[in-house]
């Protein structure tokens, strides 16, 4: 079950440490090791070890939720640096991590 962080049950401005958060299972049921509900903000993510989740290691739909040193498989990025084809695996596999939203366009 991941870590859900909810107005309701823990309150904005807060450090979440070292948790472990991880699905191992081979048929994944977790998607998310931490969730940052909408209604959360100010949220600083230390240290979590989060791998293996289904989805992705985070799902933050907060505000100003920051991730410092958090513990991730590296993905391996794949493409030609000439044709932009490894920039765009790299937004793919930031996004899949959870990292960032792309919403860039091909020109």
């Amino acid at each position: 079950m991941p870590l859900n962080i909810n107005r309701g049950m823990i309150p904005d401005n807060n450090i979440i440490i070292g948790n472990v958060c991880t699905d191992d299972q081979v048929s994944k049921t977790q998607d998310y090791g931490i969730v940052v509900e909408a209604n959360v903000t100010n949220t600083i993510l230390v240290g979590n070890a989060l791998v293996g989740n289904d989805t992705a290691p985070i799902d933050d739909l907060g505000t100003t939720t920051r991730v410092d040193g958090l513990f991730l498989a590296k993905p391996t990025v794949t493409g030609a640096r000439d044709d932009g084809t490894a920039l765009a695996d790299l937004l793919t596999e930031l996004e899949t991590l959870g990292l960032l939203t792309d919403s860039s366009t091909a020109s």
